[in-house]
């Protein structure tokens, strides 16, 4: 594993654990106590559930080829998401 690959980690981790509520702050998110309102997870994924990825222009050059791609999704960059080919 590589030291991209555990910062990736680290980073899900420490968003997961800020979004996952404690029991002993009566089921609530530190971003609901200290701000007043829920947090957005819709942006959060599954690790390893397939998705379908849009190619670029350039590699779908005519109207018979596919606009995406079936892909696995491994994790979140800075920027975005990461996936890998399915095979």
């Amino acid at each position: 594993m590589s030291d991209a690959d555990k910062g990736a980690i680290g980073f899900i981790l420490a968003q997961e654990l800020a979004i996952l509520t404690i029991k002993c702050l009566k089921w609530k998110t530190p971003q609901e106590i200290f701000i007043g309102k829920k947090p957005k997870i819709s942006h959060l994924c599954v690790f390893g559930c397939g998705a379908y990825m849009y190619l670029p222009n350039e590699v779908h050059t005519n109207k018979l080829i596919l606009r995406s791609e079936l892909m696995i999704f491994i994790g979140y960059e800075d920027n975005g998401y990461r996936f890998i080919y399915h095979t």
